[in-house]
């Protein structure tokens, strides 16, 4: 069921996005220039997001869930606890993403800070929205993927712009 909504909306996306660029003629999106500490900046504000998010869920979570995980522990089912502890983490999840996409609305963004704001603005209103959009559930998404995979990110970006800068400073 999940896995052919997913095709659908996937086919959905496509269609959409192709029928707008080949009508609105988006333009390119420049990135304005941006230092290593900008980005590590924007990161570290993104993981202590995560953080807040991680330990407010946990401190709804644990006193509605643990009773009967410790219940199904107390009777050494093993089936049914892995089965319990399972949706536990679906629920975690689908509240993280939901909260992390609350978060996103209010005006905390992971791609936007990367945009140079002048020609954002200067850009057609439709692919303005869908910016935006696709903003908001990116960084919905990457909040409810947890401090550690955001820190997993930024360390990829570190390693690369360390390797990259070798590179440069190598001798021919």
């Amino acid at each position: 069921m999940a896995s052919s909504s997913l095709k659908i909306a996937a086919v959905l996306i496509i269609i959409v996005g192709g029928f707008t660029a080949f009508l609105g003629n988006p333009h390119n999106i420049p990135f304005w220039e941006f230092k290593q500490e900008d980005v590590v900046r924007l990161f570290t504000q993104l993981i202590l997001i995560a953080l807040i998010i991680e330990r407010a869920l946990e401190v709804m979570l644990t006193p509605w869930r643990d009773p009967e995980a410790d219940a199904k522990e107390r009777a050494q089912d093993h089936e049914a606890l892995a089965k319990f502890k399972s949706e536990t983490q679906s629920i975690a999840f689908k509240a993280s993403f939901a909260v992390g996409v609350l978060v996103s609305l209010i005006g905390i963004r992971a791609l936007y800070p990367l945009v140079e704001p002048n020609a954002f603005a200067k850009l057609p209103w439709y692919q303005q929205s869908a910016f935006n959009a696709l903003d908001v559930l990116f960084t919905g998404a990457l909040l409810s993927g947890g401090a550690d995979g955001l820190h997993q990110i930024l360390s990829l970006f570190l390693d690369y712009i360390g390797k990259t800068r070798s590179k440069v400073q190598a001798p021919n």
